[in-house]
């Protein structure tokens, strides 16, 4: 049975989460591109001074950060109307409150570490340089750490309008815009539901067409794991964030759950070619509830 909007507008809360994991080698190579001009260098001899502050000490707080956004974002549905922001069920508001804590501590103990090693990544960028060294404005191990931000922010319910808070307008016009406010926040909170099914619409695209980073899925010598496992992890976020227990995402669980039932390391090609159509049907399931629900796939729902 669907779950009445208004009765659960009462029991969530908006959270916004606030992240930042800039790499410190794209402010650089910018500033090594302007010196590169200035100075009549070499472009791509200034710029490959860049290349230690791409750093695994610095990789690993972007890392965390991201982790700790991934997580939370799996309690949450995206509220359309607010960019960033997250619906959050009262309820779980221990246990986010629990995974900030430990990324921020986590957070904070990788910046030592970065700090521990920021001398070895400047003697090896200015010995890269060479002669342009001198010329380089370098960055201090504060202002690049500076730049790597995780935060939430916790906000009241997405509550309608009331007539409280419309005093001085007349009963009609206080009457009409209520019922007005009233109807948006339903609508937002029912579109909510659908930014998880967007999420894995993307990911099952890039399984099959790929990406810059990712070959599609015919000019792939090699399949990994993780992507089909992710696919079992969406389902379950779905299914855990199905507040309003909305039919149309039941249903499209058991299809997507097939996509990820698979082993496809070890499968041989005619498995992977059949279980291409699964994933294929999967994605076509899923873009079918998002065009029904009247949304488009590139519509922003807030996340």
């Amino acid at each position: 049975m669907n779950q009445n909007p208004a009765s659960l507008i009462t029991s969530i809360v908006q959270a916004l989460i606030k992240t930042r994991a800039y790499p410190m080698s794209v402010n650089m190579k910018r500033l090594a591109d302007e010196l590169a001009t200035k100075y009549n260098m070499s472009a791509k001899h200034v710029r490959s001074a860049i290349k230690p502050f791409d750093h695994p000490a610095l990789k690993a707080i972007k890392a965390r950060i991201e982790k700790a956004r991934t997580d939370i974002k799996r309690k949450g549905l995206p509220n359309p109307s607010a960019n960033g922001f997250l619906y959050i069920q009262k309820r779980d508001i221990p246990e986010i409150r629990a995974l900030v804590d430990a990324a921020n501590t986590d957070i904070e103990d990788l910046k030592q570490d970065a700090l521990a090693v920021w001398p070895d990544i400047l003697t090896a960028a200015k010995a890269i340089a060479g002669d342009c060294a001198a010329e380089l404005e370098w960055p201090t191990a504060e202002s690049c750490l500076k730049r790597f931000v995780f935060d939430i922010t916790w906000q009241m319910q997405p509550a309608p309008l009331t007539s409280d808070t419309l005093i001085g307008l007349t009963d009609e016009v206080a009457a009409i815009t209520a019922a007005e406010s009233e109807d948006k926040v339903k609508r937002d909170l029912h579109a909510a539901h659908f930014g998880p099914v967007r999420e894995l619409v993307k990911d099952l695209t890039t399984l099959l067409e790929g990406n810059t980073q990712t070959p599609a899925w015919d000019d792939r010598k090699r399949f990994k794991q993780d992507p089909f496992d992710n696919i079992k992890e969406s389902v379950q976020t779905i299914k855990d964030l199905n507040w309003l227990n909305l039919p149309e995402l039941d249903s499209l669980l058991d299809v997507v759950q097939t996509a990820g039932n698979v082993n496809i390391v070890t499968a041989t090609e005619q498995e992977r070619k059949e279980h291409k159509n699964k994933v294929a049907y999967a994605k076509q399931r899923a873009t079918e509830v998002i065009e029904k629900a009247g949304l488009d796939l590139d519509d922003d729902l807030g996340i």
